[in-house]
């Protein structure tokens, strides 16, 4: 059952993001993520590993917003050695911003708020279907 993490500080953001996901692909177990970036790397010590994450990079911190909390979730992810696509859902549209997503080797896509339902939905099942090839060519060679 593939495991889904959305790290989103906006209650409505999250849940109509919760509602679509669940629609793309059956079966998804979805987690949240909403405190502050300095809490989530023993926040994700907790749980089970995702398959998927998708993240705002606008997040709250101990300072008000960080602009680039996001980036410092992704980064948490890698260090903990998480092998999960990532999808960036964002309002910003600034070049730095695409740049730095695109340096990251788990970032799958960049989108942007508001979101077209038809490419978050193919983003989060290309990730899925992705994630689960990775799987299978892993337990081959096992």
């Amino acid at each position: 059952m593939p495991r889904l993490l959305i790290v989103e500080d906006e209650v409505a953001t999250w849940l109509a993001l919760r509602l679509q996901a669940e629609s793309a692909a059956k079966g998804l177990t979805v987690t949240r993520f909403r405190g502050r970036t300095s809490e989530f790397e023993s926040w994700s010590a907790d749980i089970e590993a995702p398959d998927l994450v998708i993240v705002d990079l606008q997040l709250p911190d101990q300072n008000g917003i960080n602009p680039d909390g996001g980036f410092e979730i992704i980064e948490s992810l890698q260090r903990n050695r998480h092998k999960c696509r990532t999808i960036i859902l964002t309002c910003r549209t600034d070049d730095q911003a695409r740049k730095k997503a695109r340096d990251l080797p788990s970032v799958f896509s960049f989108l942007t708020k508001p979101w077209n339902q038809d490419e978050l939905n193919a983003a989060i099942r290309s990730c899925l279907d992705a994630t689960a090839t990775a799987r299978t060519q892993e337990s081959r060679k096992s």
